[in-house]
């Protein structure tokens, strides 16, 4: 996943929020909390991708 795919991967996770209708505050929040779980999908996608990988061996 290059570096444009992961911009529009956050991008279209923070659109999906709707944090128009929260305060700043939990905006912040939700914003944070989407994009820890978002990287953590991302980190497994990479993993299990290494791990496929290497059971084709």
């Amino acid at each position: 996943m290059n570096e444009e795919e992961l911009k529009e991967r956050a991008i279209r996770s923070l659109l999906q929020s709707n944090l128009g209708k929260v305060s700043p505050a939990e905006a912040f929040v939700i914003g944070w909390r989407k994009g820890w779980d978002e990287a953590l999908d991302v980190a497994l996608e990479i993993v299990r991708k290494e791990l496929d990988g290497e059971e084709e061996c």
